[in-house]
């Protein structure tokens, strides 16, 4: 009888599986596990929960020939958790090789940048959520019996590579998707009419969804590309763009302190509840409703900079200057200063990275202090009033931007609304 050995970390996972089966661990000669199978005992696991991984620990996940649904999930972490628990890589190149696969569930995998999909060809269900690297997932256009797609949270993606194509060659009974990639299946909004159920959703900081109807999303992405080709009219200049697009944020949103401080963070007018719980951190309370906190600000900036090819992230921060501390010596324990959560926005310009806070630059602008001093900053300017998180640690660019060029755009975006203004003068 041929036994197959597994490595520990998978080999103790289907050794729990086969004793609800009745199916006692074989040991070696001292007594110990000896992790080995036949075949037909792998054969047994279908359904695979892993919960906080090690490293590595889908290693000889290919001999589980009938395994339909795998979950990977890491509970607790935040963005000042230095190591936290996640699969890697390699371990997504070893979940390509389990073509029995139809349910594919990977959530808070921080240190995945890809998830590979193509040879999956029996998958049903994908859900792919707040997986902070994950920048590409590839093969959705080969996939034809998708019956669920769920993705949002990702930071780092930017796109997502042939969604279009996933919903023409699927018949989707749910699809919900973040907010940030709505624009990106606008050209199959009629396949997504006829789906039984669909949805966008924005993570908030607080671990919260919020939810939103196709409709909803429609009319604040059309209010959005208004603000973006308002931007777009004004210069070709990139940079000129960003300024723009910051300057209408800070003159247009107010800080929502009723908000903030209601239980329900929820926009409120005349003492009634007007948006949806959490939605003070969100993209739509800053456009639709023209008040949020911090983090509705830069997932304001975040759409409307995605509509001009921009690309950007959510940064989570500490208000005050960079003053984390790490015992190493002692689980990587982390002090935090204790100024507050906050959120600022990553800009990805060509060969550099800036950051810029919105959100001070606003509360600044209705205090008549009209010069953006948060617009468009390095990682080392912007970190003697921010703490960011472990998420920013790898960026290493620092070419300091231009403060006169922000000061003299800025000039030149009010002579441009007096301009404008003039001409609609005119024309009445």
């Amino acid at each position: 009888m041929e036994l197959i050995k597994l490595p520990m970390a998978l080999g103790l996972e289907v050794t729990k599986i086969l004793k609800e089966h009745n199916i006692e661990p074989r040991k070696n000669e001292i007594g110990l596990l000896s992790l080995e199978f036949t075949q037909d005992e792998l054969d047994l696991v279908k359904e695979l929960n892993i919960i906080n991984p090690q490293k590595n620990c889908l290693d000889g996940i290919e001999h589980l020939h009938s395994l339909e649904k795998l979950n990977i999930d890491t509970t607790g972490r935040t963005a000042y958790d230095k190591n936290p628990a996640s699969i890697t890589d390699k371990d997504i190149s070893r979940i390509s090789k389990v073509k029995s696969l139809k349910s594919l569930k990977l959530n808070n995998q921080n240190s995945i940048t890809w998830v590979y999909l193509e040879t999956l060809e029996n998958l049903e269900e994908i859900q792919i959520t707040r997986n902070t690297s994950l920048n590409e997932i590839v093969g959705l256009d080969k996939l034809n019996k998708i019956k669920d797609f769920v993705e949002y949270g990702n930071k780092e993606l930017y796109k997502i590579e042939n969604i279009d194509a996933l919903i023409n060659n699927n018949e989707l009974d749910n699809i919900e998707m973040d907010l940030l990639h709505y624009d990106e299946i606008i050209k199959v909004a009629n396949k997504i009419n006829q789906m039984p159920n669909c949805g966008f959703i924005e993570t908030v900081s607080s671990g919260s969804i919020i939810n939103y109807s196709y409709y909803q999303v429609q009319l604040f992405h059309q209010k959005c590309l208004e603000i973006a080709n308002e931007a777009k009219k004004f210069s070709h200049d990139k940079q000129a763009q960003i300024i723009f697009v910051e300057n209408y944020l800070a003159q247009n949103i107010t800080y929502d302190y009723e908000g903030r401080d209601s239980g329900k963070r929820a926009h409120f007018e005349d003492g009634k509840q007007k948006g949806k719980k959490n939605g003070t951190n969100s993209a739509y309370n800053g456009i639709m409703f023209g008040s949020a906190v911090c983090e509705g600000y830069t997932r304001s900036m975040q759409y409307i900079l995605k509509l001009m090819n921009i690309q950007t992230k959510d940064v989570y921060c500490i208000g005050g200057g960079d003053r984390i501390q790490i015992n190493e010596s002692y689980h990587n324990t982390v002090s935090l200063p204790n100024d507050g959560y906050h959120s600022i926005i990553r800009i990805d310009d060509d060969n550099s990275i800036y950051y810029c806070d919105p959100c001070w630059d606003s509360c600044r602008y209705h205090k008549n202090d009209k010069s953006l001093p948060y617009c468009l900053l390095t990682k080392k300017e912007m970190s003697k009033t921010h703490t960011m998180s472990f998420e920013e640690e790898n960026v290493i660019y620092d070419i300091p931007f231009s403060r006169d060029y922000v000061l003299k755009t800025l000039q030149y975006i009010d002579s441009y609304k007096n301009e404008e203004e003039q001409k609609i003068g005119r024309s009445r």
